[in-house]
């Protein structure tokens, strides 16, 4: 597995599409760094952990904004903190963050405490950022 930087980097081939209409939740990310991937619900993209590590880094969650304009619509309960606990997404083995994460390979619990990053893209010229 990669570092968040990777995944940042993977977005750079398709740039131009963030000139169009697309919207954050159908960019074609790279789905070989992805464990879980909902739309509409936090967080839009969960990343693979690295198992190869000691400490498991990796693991990111990603929410999507979008944004006609330079003003981001409230974040609701997931308001940025830098790092969220899994066990307070995931309620049972029924979640659907819980099934995907297996079905791809990943163990939700093994590193529960994941870091949180925030990709917007805002305004007329569509202006991408992450926070």
């Amino acid at each position: 597995m990669s570092s968040i930087s990777s995944f940042f980097a993977s977005l750079l081939p398709n740039l131009r599409l963030f000139r169009s209409d697309t919207k954050l939740e159908d960019f074609p990310f790279d789905d070989s760094q992805i464990a879980c991937r909902n739309r509409g619900s936090f967080p839009d993209i969960i990343r693979h952990s690295e198992k190869e590590t000691p400490d498991y880094h990796g693991g990111e969650l990603i929410e999507l904004k979008d944004s006609r304009s330079y003003s981001i619509a409230s974040f609701n309960s997931t308001i940025p903190s830098g790092k969220k606990d899994l066990t307070e997404l995931i309620f049972s083995s029924s979640s659907t963050i819980y099934q995907q994460m297996v079905r791809n390979g990943e163990d939700p619990f093994q590193n529960p405490i994941r870091d949180v990053y925030y990709l917007t893209l805002r305004g007329s010229t569509r202006f991408i950022s992450w926070i």
